[in-house]
């Protein structure tokens, strides 16, 4: 299931980039110019390499593993190398970084730390009026989000949330190709059927042998991760 999220993600991505626009370049902090302090760039692993070409426009989004507790300042600083080591090797009109501090994440959401692009003057919707590689023209948007790295969740957490997200995905899936799946599992509101999040949650709890309730307060727990932004 997570290949069919993560081929959606990849046609969304080329569609905003086509079109220019991606709402993480319009929301966020840009503007100043910060020198690269090689001391703040903290260990990382890129996972891939996203490409979202438009005639003579390159834009790439490289999905990125934070590997150690980062905060907001060290995510500048390792955005601003990955994107020094990029125009060694590329030329582009555009490019962003997308962090996460789980692989499991990644497929399944579009960041957890948030986000930084350099972009023409730091509007990703101007990619088309510079040539790839005119770097003089571009700028940093600061979409990143500083967290309390004592609310992190568990490698174990993270595996028992991302099971609960796969196994309402391939529900979804499921009905949106009338495949067929177990009954307890669907629910039928106005006769229309729907993943039945409470079963999931039983499905979930009893494969990691748990109860509802963890599986309920894990997934909350995430929910307030993901979303937490100490910078705002």
């Amino acid at each position: 299931m997570p290949a069919k999220k993560r081929n959606r993600m990849t046609e969304i991505f080329i569609i905003l980039m086509a079109l220019g626009v991606i709402g993480l370049f319009v929301f966020g902090n840009g503007g100043e110019e910060i020198e690269l302090d090689e001391s703040l760039v903290i260990d990382y692993q890129i996972l891939e390499r996203e490409e979202a070409h438009h005639n003579d426009v390159r834009r790439y989004l490289f999905h990125v593993l934070v590997e150690e507790p980062a905060s907001y300042e060290e995510l500048q600083h390792t955005s601003i190398k990955i994107v020094e080591e990029a125009k060694a090797e590329l030329e582009f009109n555009g490019f962003a970084v997308s962090y996460y501090d789980h692989e499991e994440y990644f497929g399944r959401l579009d960041y957890t730390l948030g986000q930084a692009v350099y972009a023409p003057y730091g509007d990703g919707s101007r990619v088309d009026e510079v040539e790839a590689g005119d770097y003089d023209k571009m700028e940093y948007f600061w979409s990143l989000r500083a967290k309390d790295w004592n609310s992190q969740l568990s490698e174990e957490e993270v595996s028992i949330w991302a099971a609960w997200f796969d196994l309402r995905q391939e529900i979804n899936q499921a009905i949106t190709d009338s495949e067929p799946m177990e009954e307890e599992l669907i629910m039928e509101v106005e006769g229309h059927d729907f993943p039945d999040s409470e079963a999931i949650t039983e499905e979930v709890a009893e494969q990691f042998e748990i109860s509802p309730a963890e599986v309920e307060e894990i997934r909350e727990k995430n929910d307030v991760w993901i979303f937490m932004n100490l910078e705002q």
